[in-house]
């Protein structure tokens, strides 16, 4: 009997191609385990706190020694601190570092005689009615003149804490001025506080 090649082949394939006389079954192809889904990512919980306040209406200082806390009816910006139009305090809603700068527009006034010839203006910071340390800014000028003096620095704010900008003075008063023209109003104080860290 001759066997070709080709027979041969066909043969070997018969054999190897059946386990316990069935046919074997074909091998079918692993599917790539998916590729794992990140888990949704919460948007950050913004800390923004901010706030700008300024005061139309002139002020007059407590005597040297003691102090007002100046009030403010104007809220120019706001968010994340708490304020009430016309009242004198930012809230603060969340604690950490602050930047704070006050500007006070200054001038003679308190009821003192047209001859005294100079005032007197402190201004600090006070928080939950205590003053701050370091925070006091001084301004000696004449009676006839006015000037802005600022009080600014960074504080560690507590939640809930309550800030001040509290004034005194000699015959001075903070001072509202109206150009004229198209330019705005000077505030007697512009504050503005914001979260820094």
């Amino acid at each position: 009997m001759t066997f070709t090649t080709k027979s041969i082949l066909v043969a070997l394939f018969l054999f190897f191609g059946q386990v316990n006389g069935q046919p074997k079954k074909p091998v079918k192809p692993v599917k790539p385990a998916p590729a794992p889904v990140a888990a949704p990512v919460a948007a950050p919980v913004s800390s923004v706190a901010y706030a700008q306040v300024s005061s139309t209406k002139n002020q007059t200082n407590a005597a040297i020694g003691t102090g007002a806390a100046l009030t403010c009816d104007s809220i120019d910006a706001l968010s994340g601190i708490g304020f009430t139009s016309g009242g004198t305090q930012f809230t603060i809603n969340t604690a950490g570092a602050y930047f704070l700068i006050a500007a006070i527009q200054v001038g003679f006034g308190g009821g003192c005689a047209s001859t005294v010839t100079s005032y007197t203006a402190d201004y600090w910071v006070a928080v939950n009615g205590v003053a701050v340390s370091n925070s006091n800014v001084r301004l000696v000028a004449p009676s006839t003149s006015t000037d802005v003096i600022v009080t600014q620095g960074v504080y560690i704010f507590n939640k809930g804490d309550k800030v001040t900008i509290v004034g005194s003075g000699k015959c001075s008063i903070s001072v509202v001025i109206n150009p004229g023209g198209s330019e705005p109003l000077i505030p007697s104080i512009i504050a503005t506080l914001y979260k820094i860290d």
